[in-house]
């Protein structure tokens, strides 16, 4: 199954690729670029596309759209106005702003944890309005800053738990739930920990785990990484692009 990719929010190391502005900017990691391609790679709010006609067309098929979305507040407080972006498949897109310039906001806006006041936006042309919202979170998944986890739960029932929502059996999510904490680089020995126990560099992989576990077509992150040190913050974004490489190659096998 193809695994496609929404990764957001600001990145250390893609920050200082990008010039400070306090609007919001999308940058987009291109994984190959044709020859003649002039399009830039940093794109302003409210640019249509990144892309060259070329690279439009190989990729046809989208992911997430926005369409000249927005979000006002009770009270007159404008979070977003009129954003128009197109995240393809397999694409690490992250969104960088200033604090308030609305990119948690969008986040949330694609598993409709908030519902756009103006616009739309759409998972492979469909409007999330249209869509159950549990059904939707399920099949998304959504790393925090710190983590997300439930205190009174263990790591691995931590992780295990979108797979039994969906209907897994309790033994073989968990057995998953432990090969999954060896993937993101963790002892499966943890598993039997509670978030609690762990440092927070562990409490991360352990979110970036239960977010992989129902195996979603789309990530999200909101700040995952910016409460831990910048050692370990290098080691998970490692971390992450290589199991973004591992996902690619196996689901294209």
């Amino acid at each position: 199954m193809m695994r496609r990719w929404a990764l957001s929010k600001l990145a250390q190391r893609v920050a200082s690729a990008v010039h400070e502005n306090p609007a919001l900017t999308v940058f987009e990691k291109l994984g190959s670029r044709k020859p003649g391609c002039e399009n830039p790679p940093i794109s302003p709010t409210g640019q249509a596309s990144l892309f060259c006609e070329q690279t439009q067309r190989r990729y046809a098929e989208h992911v997430i759209e926005f369409e000249s979305v927005g979000k006002t507040y009770p009270g007159g407080a404008v979070a977003v106005e009129s954003f128009t972006y197109t995240v393809p498949k397999h694409r690490t897109v992250v969104l960088v702003g200033s604090s308030g310039s609305g990119k948690t906001t969008l986040l949330r806006m694609v598993n409709r944890m908030v519902d756009p006041t103006s616009g739309r936006v759409l998972i492979d042309g469909v409007d999330v309005r249209e869509a159950d919202p549990v059904k939707l979170r399920r099949s998304i998944g959504y790393v925090l800053q710190d983590g997300g986890l439930s205190p009174h739960r263990t790591v691995a029932d931590n992780v295990a738990t979108v797979p039994i929502l969906n209907g897994t059996p309790r033994r073989e999510a968990r057995s998953a739930a432990l090969e999954l904490l060896e993937r993101v680089g963790l002892d499966p020995e943890l598993g039997a920990r509670y978030p609690a126990q762990l440092s927070g560099g562990q409490r991360q992989r352990v979110g970036v785990a239960r977010a992989l576990a129902a195996e979603p077509e789309i990530l999200l992150m909101d700040e995952s990484f910016g409460a831990v040190d910048p050692i370990v913050r290098r080691e998970l974004q490692d971390e992450l692009v290589r199991l973004q490489g591992r996902s690619a190659k196996r689901s294209s096998s």
